[in-house]
């Protein structure tokens, strides 16, 4: 009950996040998305990036270890009255979501970090697109699917795109395939497709578990 009661009282409390200027508690300041947008573009170059997409929805600002806050999310302000003893909480650091959409709707999910003094926190896991031809996928979902079958995958109970990632080593986009081969506990094998010739990465074949929780 007092951790809820801690939380109540802050949330009540605060209701400006100061970041180089107050800004709605919720919202990414506007230097912060100019950054992460400048970082993205220099990563996929202009054309891919006009084929990416913020997802606010999903993007988060983070207050410290226990508090996090949509970034769509804005609280209702009340006139300003100055107070010699304002409450503040200082963003520690912003979550930004974007969507790249590729070939027929193939879409890569990534994130990008940003510090409270609007510098990247974290390395992007974004490919080289404007100087390679990371971006210039040839192989669909459906597609991908298809190709794992022909390349030896066992049909089993099913077989599953889990789509799309980046593989940082190599700067090459990936399907991961995987089938269903038993039950209780399910399992299977899992391969990887490259999105660009189509081939399949023998070397980095799996199997996947997933446990039964009771």
């Amino acid at each position: 009950m007092r951790t809820i009661k801690t939380i109540l009282t802050i949330l009540t409390l605060v209701t400006f996040i100061n970041a180089s200027g107050q800004v709605d508690l919720g919202q990414i300041p506007k230097q912060v998305k100019q950054a992460a947008d400048s970082l993205v573009k220099s990563n996929l170059g202009t054309e891919y990036f006009t084929k990416t997409t913020y997802n606010c929805e999903n993007s988060l600002v983070y207050i410290n270890d226990h508090f996090s806050f949509n970034a769509c999310s804005t609280t209702k302000t009340k006139k300003k009255r100055k107070k010699k003893n304002k409450t503040e909480l200082q963003p520690e650091f912003y979550v930004l979501k974007y969507k790249l959409e590729l070939l027929d709707n193939s879409k890569f999910d990534f994130e990008v970090r940003i510090n409270k003094n609007f510098e990247l926190k974290e390395k992007i896991n974004l490919p080289d697109c404007a100087n390679t031809g990371a971006c210039k996928i040839t192989v669909d979902s459906l597609s991908a699917i298809d190709l794992a079958l022909k390349s030896g995958l066992a049909k089993g109970l099913g077989v599953y795109n889990d789509g799309l990632i980046f593989d940082g080593q190599t700067n090459t986009f990936q399907w991961k395939i995987k089938n269903h081969l038993k039950t209780m506990p399910d399992k299977g094998d899992m391969i990887y497709i490259d999105a660009v010739t189509g081939q399949r990465l023998v070397d980095k074949d799996e199997q996947w578990l997933r446990s039964i929780v009771h």
